[in-house]
């Protein structure tokens, strides 16, 4: 039996996951993601970086990278190396480590991978300014939640995610390459598998990689047959497991 993967990248941890639990996988992704030419903006989040920002929040491994690429080399890491009393979150262990690589410490991630449960995390703290590069289609979860508590948000687009123009190799027919299950890590993966799968076939398993994606999938009409308990690699593959070891 096959998983489908279909986020734009950084499949290779969930792939590996579930090959080490005998299952075969199938990786199309059904997204693109590019940069957002706005060096301008990149620089902006840096200079509110060095010079007294509260907070530095990174959303997902992709949010933290374009930022990067469009500093000068090294530029994050002299920015932390040189800040105290800097507060950092990031959701997802991946985008906490990743930042960590960088030189930031004690990192602060949610129990649930989304913008709504670290904002409201946050929100816990006393009012300051955050830094907070993002995507074209971030969940306005953050923003929406502080700024009414008082915090200001410095916020910049550095990179957009796109439904592929492409179709993908499964779009056709997902039996005829053995998919049994589909694997979601967000919203946007719901809604680009939705443009060119309205209906399923039967027996198909959805795994969502949390509540809010979940939702995502209720909202198009399906339900999630397994929910992860967090957003590692190893909670989802088990998410699938328990999706396919379910009866029909």
């Amino acid at each position: 039996m096959s998983v489908l993967l279909l986020r734009a990248n950084r499949n290779e941890h969930d792939a590996d996951a579930l090959r080490a639990r005998g299952l075969d996988v199938v990786v199309d992704p059904y997204l693109h993601i590019a940069q957002v030419d706005n060096p301008d903006g990149a620089a902006r989040l840096l200079e509110h970086l060095k010079t007294g920002a509260d907070w530095l929040v990174i959303t997902s491994v992709n949010a933290l990278h374009y930022w990067s690429a469009q500093l000068p080399s090294g530029a994050i890491q002299s920015a932390l190396a040189t800040r105290t009393g800097l507060r950092v979150a990031a959701i997802g262990e991946a985008t906490a480590e990743a930042i960590r690589t960088l030189g930031a410490k004690d990192v602060i991630t949610p129990s649930e991978g989304t913008s709504r449960v670290l904002a409201t995390l946050l929100a816990d703290y006393p009012a300051g300014t955050v830094v907070l590069p993002s995507g074209s289609i971030s969940m306005r979860s953050i923003p929406n939640t502080l700024v009414p508590q008082g915090f200001t948000i410095v916020e910049e687009v550095v990179y957009r995610t796109d439904i592929v123009d492409v179709p993908p190799v499964t779009a056709d027919s997902l039996e005829d390459h053995g998919v049994e299950a589909v694997v979601f890590r967000s919203p946007s993966a719901v809604r680009a598998f939705n443009r060119f799968h309205q209906t399923l076939p039967e027996g198909i398993r959805l795994v969502a990689s949390g509540p809010t994606t979940a939702d995502a999938l209720a909202d198009a009409g399906w339900t999630a047959d397994a929910i992860a308990v967090d957003a590692s690699a190893s909670a989802l593959a088990d998410a699938v497991v328990r999706a396919l070891e379910e009866p029909r």
